[in-house]
């Protein structure tokens, strides 16, 4: 019985990591496709995944967790979760509410779950299959909605969807490509390889429609360390990505943006530039407990697009240096744990870490939190289980 619970909620726990990578893109794609107001399908989504979360953690009652959650994660995010009970309540903030319920419901109970679920038996080849299939049918409904008229892409607009923002949308291309890449090099047969081919060859166009500078720098970010992790890889990859470089078209939007950013400043350049000094200032005013979440004069939207700006203008100092401890501790264990056997979660945080300069709200880095959640979890597994053999090593030794 307890092995039967612990294998259902192994797999239960890989999906729930799926659904929180490309779960809502997928509903986004469904709310086209079924032409309903957003809400009425992205809100019980989110609820679904939330109470899945919440069960799966209840299962301990039955059989132990066997994850972990690391106390500087922890310590980050019980800290910020007072900001925002603060801001929602004395503070009054107008956007405060929104991004508490948001908070906890779509990034603090899924990435808990995923801290006290996850560890060494995680597959990381299983967890790409998942992501992949997922990705692929996602993709094929947007294109499906592009080609048959109903969804329109107008030259010089950025491709986006009534419930997903360009930004959202090239960070869905971006990560169905690095899933791609890493199938392609890891797949088991040819049929995985060419489903994985396909769908870089779908999700490609759709980064560049998209127009979004970001999550092309963030899958550069995760290509990289798909490369640079292994020797062998390394020799294979270059003259791939170098090939396909060559292929890629340089009139669209997304390369007239980079432009943009190299010659004259466009306008969402200089409104960032805005927004993260701004940020800067509200650390500096207030450098013990942070000035605020998001600042009421600028409005929803209009975060510092920085993870670790947006940390110090939260929660000061020592949210700052708490927020740059957690990601450099967690670089530490995918180096050490996770880059041989755990290769595309890793190379999925990269992803994601780099997306968190660029674009999003700590709040709603539900992604990024729930990878690092799980990079920590799996590292520390594999150490106890390391730590164990050498022990029954040494035991065996000593006995002969």
């Amino acid at each position: 019985m307890r092995i039967g619970i612990r294998a259902v909620r192994s797999a239960l726990a890989s999906w729930l990591l799926v659904l929180i990578i490309a779960g809502y893109p997928a509903m986004a794609v469904v709310v086209e496709l079924v032409g309903v107001e957003s809400t009425i399908i992205t809100q019980p989504y989110r609820a679904i995944v939330a109470m899945l979360a919440v069960g799966l953690i209840c299962t301990g009652f039955l059989v132990p967790l066997t994850g972990y959650l690391r106390f500087s994660l922890a310590f980050f995010l019980i800290f910020y979760l007072f900001r925002l009970v603060y801001d929602s309540s004395i503070g009054q903030h107008p956007d405060g509410p929104q991004a508490l319920v948001f908070f906890i419901v779509a990034t603090l109970v899924p990435m808990l779950a995923i801290a006290f679920l996850l560890d060494h038996n995680f597959s990381d080849k299983r967890f790409a299959k998942q992501l992949l299939w997922t990705a692929f049918f996602t993709l094929l409904g947007y294109n499906f909605l592009t080609s048959f008229g109903f969804l329109s892409v107008d030259a010089g607009v950025r491709a986006s969807l009534n419930a997903l923002n360009p930004i959202s949308l090239g960070h869905l291309a971006a990560t169905a490509c690095l899933v791609g890449v890493y199938a392609i090099v890891n797949g088991p047969g040819l049929f995985y390889a060419i489903a994985a081919a396909s769908m870089i060859l779908l999700s490609m166009p759709i980064l560049l429609a998209s127009g979004s500078r970001g999550p092309l720098v963030a899958l550069m970010f995760g290509i990289f360390w798909l490369t640079l992790s292994n020797k062998k890889r390394f020799a294979q990859m270059v003259p791939i990505l170098l090939l396909s470089a060559m292929y890629v078209p340089r009139e669209n939007l997304i390369f007239e943006r980079f432009a943009g950013v190299l010659g004259d400043f466009d306008a969402s350049v200089l409104i960032r530039l805005r927004l993260q000094i701004s940020a800067l200032n509200d650390m500096l005013a207030a450098p013990l407990t942070g000035r605020h979440f998001l600042d009421p004069e600028f409005g929803m939207g209009y975060w510092p697009h920085n993870f670790f700006l947006e940390a110090g203008m939260a929660l000061g100092f020592l949210g700052l240096i708490v927020s740059l401890y957690l990601f450099f501790s967690v670089f530490v264990v995918m180096l050490r744990y996770l880059s041989k056997d755990y290769l595309l979660l890793s190379a999925m945080l990269v992803q994601y870490l780099a997306a968190a300069q660029f674009s999003g709200s700590i709040w709603g880095a539900d992604k990024l939190l729930a990878l690092t959640a799980a990079a920590f979890a799996i590292g520390r597994s594999r150490a106890r289980s390391s730590k164990q053999r050498d022990t029954a090593s040494a035991s065996t030794e000593v006995a002969t």
